[in-house]
């Protein structure tokens, strides 16, 4: 029997992806009347993720690199003092610009945001069963 609980990995990942995705839409609409403001996204999760369950082979394995939770002070997992603000993801700028430069669309971000919402659902869902399912088999259900 496996002891591996791969899916809370992933959910727990999707999560963190979800919320760093819905910061950004926030950053972008606060900034929409600002003149040369550039709007930002994540990478998609799909790309971004290289944890456990994540391909390792076949076409889909060069993803990106390793999805790693940013260490921003001591007592994080993984700090280290020189790299201590790393980001998990790279932003990519949305090309659309209006005469003032600013790139903000607030129709995209709208969608962005509802996509963002609809992970971070998904992936607490997950969450949530998975730990019924934990609960059940060792006997402690609700």
């Amino acid at each position: 029997m496996s002891n591996d609980l791969t899916i809370l990995t992933m959910a727990k990942s999707l999560a963190a992806h979800a919320t760093t995705r819905q910061g950004l839409v926030t950053q972008n609409v606060a900034n929409a009347d600002t003149p040369g403001f550039a709007a930002r996204d994540v990478r998609p999760f799909a790309e971004v993720y290289r944890g456990p369950g994540a391909e390792t082979a076949g076409p889909n394995a060069l993803r990106a690199a390793a999805f790693a939770p940013s260490a921003s002070r001591p007592g994080h997992a993984g700090f280290e003092a020189a790299g201590a603000a790393a980001t998990a993801y790279d932003i990519t700028k949305i090309d659309a610009a209006s005469p003032n430069g600013n790139t903000v669309s607030l129709e995209d971000q709208m969608v962005r945001g509802a996509r963002a919402q609809a992970d971070h659902d998904m992936a607490l869902g997950v969450l949530r069963k998975s730990m019924d399912l934990i609960r059940m088999a060792i006997g402690r259900a609700r």
